[in-house]
């Protein structure tokens, strides 16, 4: 994320772009990006501005609950910008480089045993979930906080999953459907001090 943050000119501009690209038919109100991308406000605005005028978003008109057109704009990504497909192979290529850096951000979750990481992170939108931790004495906050940094940051929202370890491997040799789709689809393992 540093080498495109200084490529772009902002760490906040970085996650405001993935965030359009990799959800394209939504469209967001400015509190909606500051709240997903983790970004201030000004600074959403600020970017938002600028990537209007370079025609990456498009401005749509939100609606009251009354049926008319409200003063607020929310924002879309413009299907038809020229550069579309090369900022994905780029965001991608960084994002997937990048990916094994997950595993220190959950060394403070508690004694990690197991860190799977499937779906989104392995170019398969249609895996059980994206991550999976397994471990003793997890700190289910700080789990969820740092699952909504790893949002923030990509773009996606993920689907993840959180076990004890003797809730783990009872799932696992019970054959449990959960845990058998998540093996026999693409994953990685980041921790594996289990032995799978």
């Amino acid at each position: 994320m540093e080498i495109l943050s200084k490529l772009f000119g902002s760490n906040g501009k970085v996650k405001i772009i993935r965030l359009f690209l990799y959800n394209p038919e939504k469209v967001f109100s400015l509190e909606e990006v500051a709240k997903k991308a983790k970004v201030g406000k000004a600074e959403v605005r600020r970017e938002i501005n600028i990537l209007v005028a370079g025609r990456f978003l498009k401005e749509r008109r939100a609606w009251t609950k009354r049926g008319k057109v409200s003063s607020r704009k929310n924002h879309i990504l413009s299907e038809d910008y020229p550069y579309l497909e090369a900022l994905r192979l780029l965001f991608n290529s960084d994002f997937f480089s990048n990916r094994r850096l997950i595993a220190n951000r959950f060394k403070k979750c508690g004694r990690l045993k197991l860190l799977v990481i499937s779906g989104a992170f392995v170019q398969r939108l249609d895996g059980p979930a994206d991550i999976v931790i397994v471990g003793d004495d997890l700190k289910r906050p700080v789990v969820d906080n740092v699952v909504k940094n790893i949002e923030a940051e990509t773009g996606r929202e993920l689907t993840y999953a959180v076990f004890d370890t003797s809730d783990w491997l009872y799932r696992f040799h019970s054959s449990d459907r959960f845990v058998r789709d998540l093996l026999e689809f693409d994953h990685e393992y980041l921790v594996n001090k289990i032995g799978f």
